[in-house]
């Protein structure tokens, strides 16, 4: 059989380029579908939607069922050895029935943790593996019975490490949440800057708040900065058991964390 995999992902997670790169280095062909950019149907949609001619709900579920079926499509035309999803929440159960019939085997490496929790149980055991980067996912698959495997990240050797001038005091770059709003209003004072989707654009740390930022320029931030804070994803009451991807890259770049 030929070494050929179907890795889905997209274009912006922080994982393409490495896990790409790691996949080639143990021989495989690799094939990345974007499940947020399936074709050109969907684009369209998207911007009939920006038009205001279609409801928000409806585009999404437009949106995502191209894509379900543009990956069926792929698999169908490619037939690879495995099929690779990071997260992929849009991804649907039936989907991965469809491809796993093929005898295509379809495994998942989630790191977003119990934040993702009711998409987790609904869709777990649909996938030949589903391994968690947080432990406490893993345990909780456990104990409904749900077969799955913990894995925690590792990082690609950044060598040379580029060496940036320290030009921020204090940094995030990622997507908001309420548990980070709330214990970072505390360094507000203390020369926070912080990079993400909109959300933060809406929260009380509008005004410390800018755009989401590719990962080549989250790097660079992270290399710019004399210190970088980290916080889980999760709620005020959960403290999560895992290391997210954060920790091994201002590591690697040298930044204190």
């Amino acid at each position: 059989m030929h070494k050929s995999i179907i890795f889905v992902t997209t274009d912006y997670s922080y994982f393409t380029s490495p896990i790409s790169e790691a996949l080639k280095q143990l021989g495989f062909n690799v094939h990345i579908f974007d499940y947020y950019k399936p074709n050109l149907i969907a684009r369209i949609t998207g911007v009939v939607s920006n038009l205001g001619l279609l409801p928000n709900q409806d585009t999404k579920n437009t949106i995502d069922h191209l894509a379900n079926q543009a990956l069926i499509s792929q698999a169908l035309k490619l037939r690879p050895r495995y099929v690779l999803v990071v997260k992929g929440e849009t991804i649907k159960p039936e989907t991965l029935d469809k491809i796993r019939s093929m005898g295509t085997p379809v495994i998942n490496w989630f790191g977003d943790g119990l934040f993702y929790w009711r998409w987790m149980k609904r869709t777990a055991l649909h996938y030949s593996f589903f391994i968690n980067n947080g432990y406490d996912s893993y345990s909780k698959l456990k104990s409904i019975g749900v077969k799955n495997y913990y894995l925690e990240y590792a990082a690609p050797k950044i060598y040379p490490r580029p060496s940036y001038t320290k030009k921020y005091s204090i940094t995030f770059v990622g997507q908001h949440t309420h548990r980070r709003e709330q214990y970072f209003k505390h360094l507000a004072d203390l020369g926070l800057q912080i990079w993400g989707y909109h959300r933060w654009q809406q929260s009380s740390l509008k005004h410390l708040a800018h755009g989401p930022v590719p990962v080549h320029q989250a790097h660079k931030i992270i290399g710019q900065s004399k210190i970088v804070v980290n916080m889980l994803t999760g709620n005020i009451r959960t403290q999560p058991q895992e290391i997210n991807i954060r920790t091994f890259e201002t590591l690697g770049m040298g930044s204190f964390l």
